[in-house]
């Protein structure tokens, strides 16, 4: 559908004041044609302006639809240099996530992705964001306790350092879910 891209920059101004349930009719308006839309959003300015966030999260309240975007993005992920293009989609990633209604829906990519983020945090030119969208997997899967252990090993912590980044990699990947 070539429309994907007229229908959001036409809606570009009014997403960030829609309210939930007018923010969902969109994404299922251009739900029909997800890469498209993925496209479309990928190629909006970084950092994500209100807009882009408000329909990534839109887009994640649908849990069939979430899963196959998060699935899209990981072969995104796996098949794309470090860049611009990992960023922007990191950052829908995190913005997928934080949709209140993904209370698990992701499972079925969860090891995959949480395992492209890790490999894509020694390359990322920005390794902050690569670490706030592991951080949020970590969450959103609800390893709670993960979550709390690797603070203690100050795993977190380790990794925006290029000193001690490789060991904070190791302690991520040391802890399975």
């Amino acid at each position: 559908m070539k429309q994907v891209p007229e229908i959001l920059d036409a809606l570009q101004t009014c997403l960030p004041h829609l309210a939930d349930r007018q923010l969902k009719v969109v994404a299922r308006l251009v739900s029909h044609c997800p890469e498209e839309l993925i496209e479309t959003l990928l190629t909006r300015a970084l950092p994500l302006d209100r807009s882009s966030c408000a329909l990534w999260r839109a887009l994640g309240s649908d849990s069939k639809l979430s899963r196959k975007l998060l699935a899209f993005l990981v072969g995104k992920l796996s098949a794309s240099p470090a860049g611009r293009q990992t960023l922007a989609v990191i950052s829908a990633v995190q913005e997928l996530l934080a949709a209140p209604e993904q209370k698990g829906p992701f499972q079925r990519v969860f090891p995959q992705l949480f395992g492209t983020l890790l490999l894509r945090m020694g390359l990322s030119e920005d390794i902050r964001e690569t670490m706030l969208a592991v951080q949020a997997l970590v969450l959103q899967a609800q390893l709670v306790t993960l979550s709390e252990q690797l603070e203690q090993e100050e795993a977190w912590a380790e990794l925006p350092s290029a000193e001690s980044h490789t060991e904070g990699v190791r302690l991520l990947a040391s802890r399975p879910g």
